[in-house]
Formats: C-alpha cells, structure tokens, sequence
C-alpha cells in the first residue's frame, strides 16, 4: 500500500507520471519496526522531464522522502542528500544512509566520511549519528 502512496506523491510532484525511473529511485524498507514494508524515494534517480526535470534537487543534492508505515501522517520524512541508501542497523531494522553535500561535509560536527544515517529511534524518525 506504502508503495502505491509513494508513486502517487511522485506523480503529483512531477504533474505527471515520469519520464524515467532510474535504478534506486524507490527503495522498501523495513525502518519503523511495525511489520508493514516502507518506503524511500531517491529523487536524484526520477526524472520528470521538461520543463524541470529533477524539480526536488539543487546543484549538489536531492531530495529523499521517508514513507514510514506506523508513523503516517499524510506526508514523508524528508531530507536533502547527495546520495541515498538502505543499509542494515545491528537491531535487524533499516536505515536511511546518506551523503551529505560538500558544505555539510565541512562542519566539525559531520561524521568523518560523510555518512548520516535516519532510523527509528524512540519512537521517531531522525538522525542517529
């Protein structure tokens, strides 16, 4: 159901259906825990052709929109990246991992290679690292 949500919301965003749906551009994932499959949208892999092809990305990044099932409340978690994935926490859950852009990179306070990871954690989506 999650995933007919998520193609609804990138037709609406784009004013149509896209033109191409690259390798990555929808990623399911089991993030909240609840037994229901959820949902991440890579926009940098969605094009929605002219007049503005990529109409969520900038220079550096993109957008990624979280569809989390026990958390739904009409609209995805989102977040700006450089690059987007689904990798595995030690608790059997998914994350979100992402790249952040080049001026994110630079603040003390980034993780040395970059990589920020989104997941579940006391009962919200956010930022784990």
């Amino acid at each position: 159901a999650m995933v007919e949500v998520a193609y609804s919301h990138v037709r609406q965003v784009c004013g149509r259906d896209p033109v191409t749906l690259g390798p990555g551009h929808l990623m399911i994932a089991n993030i909240d825990g609840d037994g229901r499959l959820d949902v991440v949208i890579w926009w940098g892999a969605i094009d929605c052709g002219s007049p503005m092809p990529q109409p969520v990305c900038g220079a550096a990044q993109c957008l990624v929109e979280t569809f989390l099932t026990g958390a739904w409340r009409g609209t995805p978690e989102q977040v700006y990246a450089a690059s987007a994935g689904i990798v595995r926490a030690s608790n059997g859950l998914d994350l979100v991992q992402i790249t952040g852009r080049l001026a994110v990179c630079q603040d003390p306070a980034a993780p040395p290679d970059c990589r920020f990871y989104w997941g579940w954690h006391q009962g919200r989506f956010q930022r784990l690292n």
